[in-house]
């Protein structure tokens, strides 16, 4: 947890969006949080306390190969579903590992959803602990402002590449704008499971402003596939400061 620092309002701004994204769907929610750990901080409290074997099973320290960041990420969900669903849920009973789709799932508890985002260093995960099974999916992604006004002004033609042609007229020159609608695109095919390298294209996700909030439109083969996996109804919001912008995104089936 993050209580001090330059990422201290941001962090109590996450927690308020998805604290009301909670309540707006407890139909789907038994809980829903986040939390956001310094990766630094993280490499200091594991050597410290030599506990890296009571935290991962030895498959995800085999798989992450000793990366602060990928693990990190696996503590800050492990901590979030020990919050959720209480503390008799062991470390080492959740083996969070990659599919096919290089989206990590979890083996325990089966009604929980959840997705991590890295930037710097600084991650952050959101935990869904659902009612049902697989009604929902969640997505999250970090994007730093900074570095898509440099992107803006050093190469256009790849800003012309990543959005629609109405996404760059609401984007204008406006960073932050652009780096909300990068991030609500990654957030979503990352609830999806899905990214880039399984053929799909950025512009495959339309992020919209329609009155104050995000509309998602899909394209491309993309638009058949959502269709049949049911995810009828979505869910897309932001929060930043003058530095990151965050993107939560939840797609619901069955409405």
């Amino acid at each position: 947890m993050i209580k001090d620092g330059k990422y201290r309002e941001f962090y109590g701004t996450a927690c308020r969006i998805v604290d009301e994204l909670s309540r707006e769907n407890r139909d789907l929610f038994l809980g829903l949080d986040c939390d956001f750990y310094l990766i630094s901080e993280f490499e200091k409290f594991v050597k410290k306390n030599n506990n890296l074997h009571e935290l991962f099973t030895p498959d995800e320290i085999k798989f992450c190969k000793n990366r602060y960041s990928s693990l990190c990420g696996r503590y800050v969900v492990k901590r979030l579903v020990r919050q959720l669903c209480g503390d008799e849920v062991g470390w080492l009973q959740m083996n969070i590992l990659p599919r096919d789709t290089s989206k990590p799932v979890m083996e325990l508890p089966e009604n929980v959803i959840f997705n991590i985002t890295h930037e710097d260093d600084l991650v952050g995960a959101v935990v869904g602990l659902l009612k049902s099974r697989r009604r929902s999916t969640v997505g999250v992604d970090i994007t730093k402002i900074s570095r898509m006004r440099l992107i803006m002004q050093n190469s256009p033609s790849v800003i012309e590449k990543i959005f629609t042609k109405r996404e760059i007229e609401e984007i204008g020159f406006e960073g932050i704008k652009a780096s909300e609608k990068w991030a609500g695109k990654e957030a979503v095919l990352k609830a999806l499971g899905i990214g880039v390298w399984h053929g799909y294209i950025l512009k495959d996700v339309e992020i919209l402003d329609e009155h104050n909030f995000k509309k998602i439109e899909f394209g491309g083969d993309l638009k058949e596939k959502v269709t049949m996996w049911n995810y009828n109804k979505w869910v897309l919001r932001m929060v930043g400061d003058e530095n990151l912008v965050m993107a939560i995104a939840l797609g619901l089936k069955g409405y």
